[in-house]
């Protein structure tokens, strides 16, 4: 785990390529710049759980698709 500094590379960026799919680079909220609140406050901290990873990815996926196409495919890791 760190921040991102840009976009996949490597073998997804291949796969990204090959199919023709859009590379998106999420970075958690208390990795690298995202840090609520900027501190490490225990009201802070209540959000780090797999729990609200999981939640802020799927809020992400929701709030892409309303601008997308239909017919889309979502692959997270």
């Amino acid at each position: 785990e760190g921040p991102c500094n840009g976009p996949p590379g490597g073998f997804m960026a291949e796969l990204a390529q090959q199919y023709k799919a859009k590379l998106i680079a999420l970075e958690h909220r208390f990795y690298g710049e995202s840090i609520p609140g900027n501190d490490f406050s225990q009201e802070n901290l209540k959000y780090l759980t797999v729990h609200q990873a999981l939640a802020d990815v799927a809020h992400f996926i929701d709030s892409t698709n309303a601008g997308l196409a239909n017919n889309h495919t979502w692959v997270t890791f």
